[in-house]
């Protein structure tokens, strides 16, 4: 569930980084930054459950991540919000109150977890997760860059030649020449 929740949104990460801009509560790069930390996040964290590396910790974590999802769906909900919540980003339309229950349902199915084994054990375990992490922010980082990585490019004033003409050289404007 986490890899598809981080792959929805990963689609259209445009969008789910003005949602959380649009919370309100930080300036709109730093927004940008924390919808990718987020989408990463998910994704470390099913590929870290289907490893089965660390299982007990890997289902802690999990149960942690869904209390805290849930909590924010609470805050919507107080704050009167029934839109889109875009935990699947685009691709499935929940409200702030679908999303709970379907976070409840989770935690009941993940409880178990607390107890199992780990069916994989490494002998740096620990090192396989942090890697994990690692590789899961630098994917979501190179498929879809925050914009203001690339606020440099942009000209506030006028046209900028120059760029234009990086752009051009590397392949990614036609020549309007």
């Amino acid at each position: 569930m986490f890899i598809v929740s981080a792959v929805a949104k990963l689609l259209s990460a445009d969008i789910f980084e003005l949602y959380v801009f649009g919370l309100g509560v930080m300036p709109m790069g730093l927004s940008f930054v924390l919808a990718r930390v987020v989408i990463a996040f998910e994704l470390f964290l099913g590929i870290w459950m289907l490893s089965g590396v660390k299982a007990v910790w890997s289902s802690a974590v999990a149960l942690l991540s869904l209390a805290a999802f849930s909590g924010f769906l609470i805050w919507r909900m107080w704050l009167g919000d029934n839109s889109n919540c875009h935990c699947f980003g685009e691709l499935i339309d929940f409200t702030p109150q679908q999303s709970l229950l379907k976070n409840m349902a989770l935690t009941a199915a993940l409880l178990p977890t607390l107890w199992r084994k780990s069916w994989l054990n490494l002998r740096h375990g620990a090192l396989y997760v942090v890697l994990t992490a690692v590789v899961s922010l630098a994917v979501v980082l190179i498929v879809s860059p925050p914009d203001n990585f690339r606020y440099g490019s942009y000209s506030s004033s006028a046209f900028n030649e120059e760029e234009y003409r990086k752009s051009v050289d590397a392949g990614e404007l036609p020549s309007m020449v």
